[in-house]
């Protein structure tokens, strides 16, 4: 029962750090001035593009734990019902 709790943990926490990095924003205004002055372009425009970049961001770590919760979610499901055979049958 020990080694599938850690099996369990094992593979939930595979997924998760195997997963991309995403660079971070600039977050204080200096850098996002700086940021602004090298494009060409105005201060808004920057915040768009960093706002577009964050939604992504977001997105793609969403989706990336829905699998790997998904994935995990399947594996501690058969590793249950595999327990669940052995331990029936033991008590037969």
């Amino acid at each position: 029962m020990l080694r599938a709790i850690l099996i369990a943990c094992l593979l939930v926490a595979a997924p998760v750090l195997a997963q991309e990095r995403v660079e971070p924003v600039p977050s204080s205004p200096s850098a996002t001035e700086r940021a602004a002055a090298r494009t060409g372009g105005g201060i808004d425009r920057t915040a768009r593009r960093t706002g577009n970049a964050l939604g992504r961001a977001t997105n793609r770590t969403g989706a990336a734990l829905g699998r790997a919760g998904r994935w995990t979610g399947t594996r501690l499901n058969r590793a249950a019902r595999r327990t669940e055979a052995r331990v029936g049958s033991a008590n037969r």
